[in-house]
């Protein structure tokens, strides 16, 4: 686990540990040391929700390293609003409950190489003032 692991952190890991998988908690690093646990990882866990994984720093720097990402949480919603079942965002993104067992392999067997997503967003923004009234 890098950096603040947050209120979800002590069950999830608690799951982990029960079944005999090794966590080890880092604490937050600097920049460059994250970067080279990324490039070593198999796949990254998400600490956001699915509804707000757009948001997450963490699973942006995970993506732009070509990780695959799992988001286990599904447990956010917004008051008095039905949540649309969005779909990913990036082939690497999954939600835990839509995993399927039989192709996570080929899943996780799909990270790419590293990539910055920042002319990708720009472009997307520069495209959405052009449709700007």
């Amino acid at each position: 686990v890098i950096g603040r692991a947050g209120a979800h952190a002590t069950a999830l890991l608690g799951v982990f540990r029960e079944r005999g998988i090794a966590v080890t908690e880092t604490g937050e690093l600097d920049h460059a040391s994250v970067s080279r646990l990324f490039a070593t990882a198999d796949f990254g866990i998400a600490p956001h929700p699915w509804a707000l994984i757009g948001k997450s720093g963490a699973a942006a720097a995970m993506l732009e390293h070509g990780l695959p990402v799992l988001v286990p949480r599904d447990d956010w919603r917004l008051r008095g609003i039905a949540s649309p079942d969005s779909p990913a965002s990036d082939p690497l993104l999954a939600r835990l409950a839509d995993l399927d067992p039989l192709a996570t392999d080929r899943w996780l067997a799909s990270r790419r190489p590293p990539t910055s997503a920042l002319p990708l967003t720009t472009d997307a923004f520069l495209q959405a003032l052009e449709t700007c009234p």
